[in-house]
């Protein structure tokens, strides 16, 4: 129920080795060889300027305009709205309350990361904000949301979103990014936008487009923008725009949006273009910044909660969990100590409450798979024996739409099937699950149920607390799948 109606310049600039600690709360790892003091200089390719082009006076032209759930340190509404226009001054935010009364409000320009060069220059990204108990709002004559809708009774789930070029063994391989049919992101965006959800939630993995398109592909992605080079990163603003920003703008004016990172945005991928768009945290516009020109940091951003007012006097909260690192495989790999942490600091936020309920969102699966195995060893033992606040796990990383649930534990719910290639939908899981725990896990797992079909779903509150129908919706808006969800028990068909 809504209630919202070049030449290089200054090439000899160093970076601190660990200039993504200072930021406000942040996790980071420097990358081994780093030096304690300063980096290396970042260096540039032919043409690459290391500062971003002034922003003039003239206002930049409009591009999209969105309102992203925040966590309530950064805005007591949970809201902040972001603006990507071409490059030029910012534009305002307007807003109205529920006594009609009007408010034109300035918006702040969002930085590019130091040692970014020219890559995030062509557009202008501005925030703000929002104030608390606005009914309307627009950004540059466009609507955006202005509140998080009480009484909240459609959540709509979808990931993993973006066109995939990409080297493998020495040659270019690309999905076909100017087929709709074969990346069908902006056909799911219009059946999202059409399904009038109150607040849509993506846990990850929406920068795609790793390698330039090459001559021999050019009907599957010519048109791609290519991508950064002589930086210790792939992605660009011209790339979030093609990849991501565009495709996605029917679902900014419908609803807030929590956009969570994945893999495909580490650092040394597509983390510099979430943390200008999509992070909403003004402390972390930095964390990827370059460390010199062929490294890049290792850093994770901190958990963070944001509440949702459901129907019948129950509360949802959204515990957020950044799992870009770590490995997929069956062994474990240094970053275990440093995800727990971020998963510790959940369990710490979800404390049980009176009415309240709590997802766990994070976007590699703790319980999922692509063949007949476990995933992630790494996420399995982060998060062992933190589990037990959650009525669901939100995940993605998987290319299809998976749910498995064990006995005693919350189900994992994945929602991968966004745009990017599908996966085949797997066999049953056969193994038992890697780690042990108290109360021990049930194997064979009690619900274990995939469908590689493109999509997204929306996640509607029972009458009774603790209980989910969770609607999966194809390409075209028509149902393919449901999954049911009653007090840590998953059943789909």
């Amino acid at each position: 129920m809504r209630v919202y109606g070049c030449g290089m310049q200054q090439i000899g600039r160093t970076f601190p080795a660990a200039v993504a600690a200072t930021l406000v709360g942040a996790i980071v790892v420097i990358a081994p060889g780093t030096a304690s003091g300063v980096a290396p200089t970042v260096g540039a390719r032919s043409g690459a300027a290391f500062d971003p082009a002034p922003v003039t006076g003239q206002s930049g032209s409009l591009i999209a305009a969105y309102s992203l759930i925040a966590p309530k340190g950064v805005a007591k509404s949970q809201l902040l709205t972001r603006a990507v226009t071409t490059p030029g001054s910012c534009p305002t935010l307007t807003v109205k309350d529920s006594q009609s009364q009007t408010q034109t409000l300035s918006m702040t320009r969002r930085s590019p990361a130091p040692g970014t060069g020219n890559f995030f220059t062509s557009v202008t990204v501005c925030e703000r904000p929002m104030p608390t108990k606005m009914v309307s709002a627009k950004v540059g004559g466009k609507r955006v949301p202005a509140a998080i809708p009480t009484n909240i009774d459609r959540i709509a789930l979808f990931a993993d979103t973006g066109c995939r070029i990409e080297q493998f063994r020495g040659q270019v391989i690309s999905q076909d990014c100017n087929d709709p049919d074969q990346w069908p992101l902006a056909k799911i965006a219009q059946q999202i936008a059409n399904a009038q959800p109150d607040v849509i939630l993506n846990p990850g993995d929406y920068f795609y487009r790793e390698a330039d398109c090459p001559v021999s592909l050019q009907s599957s992605c010519g048109g791609s923008p290519p991508i950064a080079t002589g930086v210790p990163f792939k992605d660009t603003s011209d790339l979030w725009l093609k990849d991501v920003i565009r495709p996605m703008r029917p679902i900014f004016p419908v609803a807030p949006v929590l956009m969570l990172r994945g893999n495909h945005e580490a650092c040394d991928r597509g983390g510099n273009g979430f943390m200008l768009f999509f992070d909403p945290r003004p402390s972390t516009a930095a964390t990827c910044a370059p460390l010199s020109a062929t490294q890049a940091p290792v850093a994770a951003t901190p958990t963070w909660f944001a509440d949702l007012d459901l129907i019948k006097s129950r509360s949802l909260r959204l515990a957020n969990v950044d799992s870009a690192y770590g490995s997929d495989g069956p062994t474990q790999s240094a970053w275990v100590p440093t995800q727990a942490k971020l998963y510790q600091a959940a369990a710490n936020g979800t404390k049980p409450q009176p009415g309240r309920e709590s997802w766990l969102l994070t976007h590699r699966p703790i319980m999922g798979h692509t063949g007949s195995h476990w995933l992630s060893l790494d996420q399995e033992l982060a998060s062992l024996g933190l589990l037990g606040n959650y009525n669901l796990i939100l995940s993605s990383h998987i290319h299809l739409t998976q749910a498995v649930w064990m006995a005693n534990y919350p189900p994992n719910l994945i929602m991968g099937n966004g745009g990017t290639k599908l996966d085949a939908a797997p066999q049953p899981l056969t193994s038992a699950f890697p780690v042990t725990a108290t109360p021990p896990f049930t194997v064979p797992a009690a619900t274990d149920w995939s469908s590689s079909t493109f999509g997204f779903a929306v996640a509607e509150p029972g009458t009774q607390a603790n209980r989910w129908r969770i609607t999966h919706l194809g390409v075209d808006g028509k149902k393919f799948a449901g999954c049911y969800a009653k007090t840590r028990q998953m059943t789909c068909s």
